[in-house]
């Protein structure tokens, strides 16, 4: 008797879910004003998106083309500015890489961690200028 009641239980679950499913594709298919909605909230999504990581990208290639010449003076300086300002370029080193891999998952962000990893980018990229401008305002003084 138990075993009917389990499988007449499932079977109701399984109508229901397969209603559900059927119900929900037919709303969406019925008023073609919610495919247009949807697609024109998908394209606004992507063109934020889109705008956010080619303003991230500038702003990483103009911190790569600073932190170059960064170490370039340091090489023209010598052993002892090099030696000096080791521990700067490591940190240098270390969070670009960082912002290598936040731009990595900002690129594979959907919409519901869009928010989190865009603020995780920001982050990443300011941590990044504030370990340049350290840098720099040591070289700047030696």
């Amino acid at each position: 008797m138990q075993k009917k009641i389990t499988l007449m239980t499932m079977f109701l679950v399984s109508i229901i879910a397969f209603l559900v499913v059927i119900e929900h594709k037919a709303c969406a298919t019925a008023n073609p004003e919610n495919k247009e909605q949807a697609s024109h909230t998908s394209n606004l999504f992507n063109e934020e998106k889109n705008k956010f990581e080619q303003s991230a990208k500038e702003q990483v290639a103009e911190l790569d083309r600073k932190i170059n010449q960064l170490k370039l003076k340091i090489d023209a300086a010598g052993s002892r500015l090099a030696a000096e300002t080791e521990q700067e370029i490591k940190q240098l080193t270390l969070k670009r890489s960082l912002v290598s891999h936040k731009m990595k998952k900002l690129k594979a962000a959907g919409k519901r961690r869009w928010d989190e990893v865009k603020q995780q980018v920001n982050t990443a990229i300011e941590d990044l200028k504030e370990a340049y401008e350290k840098a720099h305002a040591k070289i700047a003084s030696d």
